[in-house]
């Protein structure tokens, strides 16, 4: 996953350039946005702290978007265990197989060492 940040405090930013590794990207929140095949810098419009995030072909990233954020009630990893994951996938297409992979520690809250369990 990419996330790439405007961070400027110069209100007159419209638009700003960003890096993509290479690989094809597609943003995770703007469906409509296409994807952008790296490597290459893309001008993307912006403006002040406006952030956006890309998945990578191939990757599978699990979002919890309602768990953060000013009007969050979560407090607790507990809490976050009661509300749903999404999991956005973004197959990789060679010849007639389509393949993507990714972790996913699902945090209790309580056991210590989760490594390899």
């Amino acid at each position: 996953m990419k996330a790439s940040f405007q961070s400027t405090e110069n209100a007159t930013v419209t638009e700003t350039h960003y890096y993509f590794p290479d690989g094809i990207w597609c943003s995770v929140f703007n469906k409509s946005a296409g994807c952008i095949e790296g490597p290459q810098t893309v001008e993307l419009p912006s403006r002040i702290y406006q952030s956006f995030a890309h998945i990578k072909q191939g990757s599978i990233v699990p979002l919890q978007a309602d768990v953060v954020g000013k009007h969050s009630t979560v407090r607790k990893v507990h809490e976050i265990q009661q509300r749903p994951t999404e999991l956005h996938i973004h197959v990789k297409i060679t010849g007639p197989d389509c393949n993507a992979s990714g972790r996913f520690l699902n945090d209790d809250g309580k056991i210590l060492n989760t490594l390899g369990k």
